[in-house]
């Protein structure tokens, strides 16, 4: 029931998940899969190769993604670790344009490594450290990496800090109807919503992700905005135009998929749909096929306090 609600599915598996048949995964309804490809400071995925060409044979997109240990390696060294286990597949070598998505920083704390929720470090270090794994990670890939993280960790261990605010999210939210971000994010570009569900051809209990590919979004009467559509496709570097289906007035959206809205759209809620389309030749198949945008104008809101308990 949850990956029929689910617009785009998607799951993910580290080395020791037992995928028993990829066939029965990709028919499951799932579209995507996130790979740990490196574990800390020392362990790799020794199950990357096989796990990576096996969801890649059956048309899935792979996010190849590194669990952080900020206490025993470096930033950049612990991207130059993962990268040697990413880009060790002769017949999928990274690179944009394919099925490839961009590779995610798994930032959460880790009781088997620390006791220290935040690895020892202030959300000063914590943050330069974040940003030199960014680093490096742009300049061997051209790719901004995706962030995975949960609220109550980062606004803790980072301070709450919005400097990645432009960067993909993969945010962690379990028995939510829409998830808690953590700072500096208006929206998201994937969603971690369970680890309770049944997906074919995985042993036991697997991850439920999902893209974000009918965004909301809230803004103040008066002031203008704009938001990045994304499909599986663009994320993955491979060209999409987008198209107006239907949009309401005051909205504009561009053909690289910025949607926008002017100021002069008044209070109440709007829908329109959007269609990308595969610019390449032959054409492929564009996943989602259309995308929901609600837009939500509200007016000034006051709010008086008399009292408070708890």
């Amino acid at each position: 029931a949850a990956l029929a609600s689910t617009t785009v599915a998607g799951t993910d598996i580290f080395g020791q998940t037992a995928v028993t048949s990829w066939p029965d995964v990709k028919n499951t309804g799932i579209n995507f899969v996130g790979i740990q490809a490196y574990d800390g400071a020392t362990v790799p995925n020794k199950s990357y190769e096989s796990q990576v060409t096996g969801a890649l044979s059956e048309g899935l997109y792979v996010m190849p993604y590194v669990f952080a240990d900020p206490l025993k390696i470096a930033g950049g060294a612990q991207f130059t670790k993962a990268w040697s286990v990413i880009d060790s597949i002769a017949a999928a070598r990274y690179a944009p344009g394919g099925q490839l998505l961009p590779i995610a920083l798994d930032m959460e704390n880790d009781p088997a490594i620390t006791g220290e929720y935040c690895y020892g470090l202030t959300p000063a270090k914590m943050v330069s450290w974040m940003k030199a794994f960014i680093a490096a990670a742009k300049a061997q890939t051209h790719v901004v990496p995706v962030i995975y993280t949960r609220r109550n960790w980062w606004d803790q261990c980072t301070g709450s800090t919005a400097a990645f605010s432009g960067d993909p999210l993969w945010v962690v939210d379990y028995n939510a109807s829409s998830p808690a971000l953590p700072a500096g994010w208006t929206g998201y570009t994937f969603w971690q919503s369970s680890d309770t569900v049944s997906v074919g051809g995985i042993a036991g209990a697997a991850d439920l992700d999902q893209l974000q590919a009918a965004p909301t979004v809230t803004a103040r009467t008066g002031t203008s905005g704009a938001i990045q559509l994304e499909t599986l496709n663009s994320l993955a570097g491979q060209p999409v135009a987008y198209a107006p289906a239907a949009l309401p007035a005051g909205v504009a959206l561009t053909s690289a998929g910025r949607l926008s809205w002017s100021s002069a759209v008044k209070v109440g809620r709007y829908q329109g749909t959007v269609i990308p389309a595969s610019t390449v030749t032959p054409p492929v198949t564009v996943t989602p096929s259309s995308v929901s945008v609600t837009l939500r104008v509200h007016g000034t809101v006051t709010l008086s306090t008399r009292s408070r308990s708890s």
